[in-house]
């Protein structure tokens, strides 16, 4: 029973975070191809940082979370989103890809907490949730 009602209160958090998160991301990107200021694929991790788009920080985590991701083939595009608060790390992975989605997002929480960013979320190819996270708090798988 204690087992059940942890995973209840999981869930209850993992929404939570998403509903809070949602309306935290000031400005919608249009992926065109090319990687944004406030973002960077895995394999650069010398992306250049300037001024987020309606946040007006200096968004410099960029490099150093996709630096830390480097040991994941599976990442395609690392960005910081919600005016400079949260790592979004998208992937190539399948839907049902949970385990390997709070693995990564372990990995990029560690430096993404580190360097002030507040939450870490991990999409699957057709834009599912695979992993989130909070500052504080283990990862989930999505």
């Amino acid at each position: 029973m204690t087992g059940l009602i942890r995973a209840m209160r999981a869930s209850v958090a993992v929404v939570g975070l998403v509903v809070v998160l949602a309306g935290c991301q000031s400005d919608p990107t249009v992926d065109t191809g090319a990687p944004a200021a406030s973002e960077a694929p895995a394999s650069s991790a010398e992306a250049a940082a300037s001024p987020a788009a309606g946040g007006g920080s200096d968004c410099k985590d960029v490099p150093q979370v996709a630096a830390a991701l480097t040991a994941f083939p599976e990442v395609t595009k690392v960005r910081i989103i919600g005016s400079c608060t949260q790592a979004d790390v998208e992937t190539n992975l399948p839907a049902e890809s949970n385990e390997k989605g709070k693995a990564i997002c372990d990995a990029a929480g560690a430096t993404a907490y580190a360097n002030g960013l507040q939450a870490v979320t991990v999409t699957a190819k057709d834009g599912s949730e695979i992993g989130a996270g909070v500052k504080g708090a283990p990862c989930i798988g999505g």
